[in-house]
């Protein structure tokens, strides 16, 4: 049987365990008292660790660290090499294991059970998106299947208030609590008697969160000069006219060219000028319903226009091409410079970050990675991809 990792990488892995507990040791501290996190330890079991966690903010994979004495490999996604300088020294010297969010997954299955199989602890965060309305985001369905074939005792740990600390649509922390606890450990044994729906109810019911449910029954102020700001990456219509592309953030409000404001709490809702109380759960889920709407009544004319850069990525992540073009949005079509996707064409619509935007067609090799603007509205995207397969 071959071994699960080559002899070189196995080095490389023992580098990154001495960086690792530097970084952890003087990072996780900071981390947890600037955002003040307070958490349950980590297990420690017998064998290697498959950490299952749901994920609201950029510094969850430290609050894992920092629950936790012993090292742990992540899963991220492969953009953060194109992240900049941190980005850049994560993927270097953290050897994660880098997944594309708009592929199957096999390739990363395959590291992680290759990792599960020398004793090493992954860390995996299922959803593999922050939430942007508050709700816990789909699990992969095979995510059930991945933890029975692991070979590694599942921890499932379940954050709370990282929402509100570090909304997906906003700029930098609010300081408000966070909380964390495990919600379930299962042994080998015990994830080989179940079958892998079995497994994957208990991991759906482990992680889930509404955040705002939580803020019903405890609620907790989360500091912000600027809570509103870049709202309008997730607001793409305004509540009042339903204009597209209108919606602008300033300090805590947001406004439309009609005149219409929504003033954002330091609790995390929105009050509109007759002081009724919304959530972003309430307003994401009418955005959704005036879309299908204006999608339905759409002519030939382009429903909206983003002009964005545009990079076409080789399966090596390698950048192959980039430019500056255009992205519109048809009832039939999407158009990308002088490319047409039909709706079927299009396989997967993925967001990275704030707005980051990853388009996977069927059947090529090559993907594009698209980027506007700081208020550029990637959500618009994924929600017409959803509506168009239904009309």
């Amino acid at each position: 049987m071959n071994p699960p990792i080559t002899d070189e990488e196995a080095r490389k892995l023992r580098h990154y365990d001495r960086f690792y507990q530097i970084a952890a040791h003087i990072l996780c501290p900071v981390v947890r008292r600037l955002i003040n996190f307070h958490g349950e330890p980590l297990p420690r079991v017998d064998g290697p660790m498959l950490i299952l966690c749901n994920h609201n903010t950029d510094l969850d994979f430290l609050l894992l660290a920092g629950s936790y004495s012993g090292t742990m490999d992540f899963v991220v996604t492969e953009s953060l090499i194109r992240m900049g300088f941190w980005g850049h020294l994560i993927a270097e010297h953290l050897r994660p294991i880098l997944h594309d969010k708009g592929s199957v997954g096999a390739g990363t299955v395959r590291q992680i059970v290759n990792r599960i199989r020398a004793g090493r602890n992954v860390t995996l965060f299922p959803e593999g998106n922050r939430s942007f309305d508050g709700l816990t985001c789909p699990i992969p369905p095979a995510t059930g299947g991945l933890a029975r074939i692991s070979g590694a005792t599942l921890v499932l740990y379940r954050l709370t208030g990282g929402y509100f600390t570090s909304p997906r649509w906003g700029k930098g922390l609010r300081r408000g609590k966070m909380e964390g606890r495990v919600a379930g450990v299962y042994s080998p044994q015990e994830l080989k008697a179940m079958s892998s729906e079995q497994v994957q109810a208990l991991i759906e019911e482990g992680l889930r969160e509404d955040a705002y449910q939580e803020q019903e029954k405890k609620p907790v102020r989360f500091k912000s000069r600027c809570g509103a700001l870049f709202l309008e990456t997730l607001l793409f219509a305004c509540p009042a006219c339903g204009k597209i592309g209108s919606v602008h953030s300033d300090k805590n409000k947001v406004s439309c060219e009609c005149g219409y404001e929504l003033i954002y709490t330091p609790y995390g809702y929105l009050k509109d000028p007759a002081e009724k109380v919304l959530t972003l759960t309430e307003v994401m889920c009418r955005q959704k319903e005036h879309l299908k709407q204006v999608l339905t009544d759409a002519e030939d004319s382009p429903v909206w226009t983003d002009e964005v850069f545009c990079r076409l990525l080789d399966n090596a992540h390698t950048i192959l091409t980039e430019h500056r073009t255009t992205l519109k949005a048809y009832k039939q079509n999407l158009v990308l410079g002088e490319e047409t996707f039909e709706p079927e064409e299009v396989s997967d619509i993925s967001i990275v970050q704030r707005n980051r935007l990853s388009l996977h067609i069927r059947n090529r090799k090559e993907h594009f990675e698209i980027l506007g603007d700081e208020t550029f509205n990637a959500v618009k995207y994924r929600i017409w991809k959803e509506m168009v397969t239904h009309l």
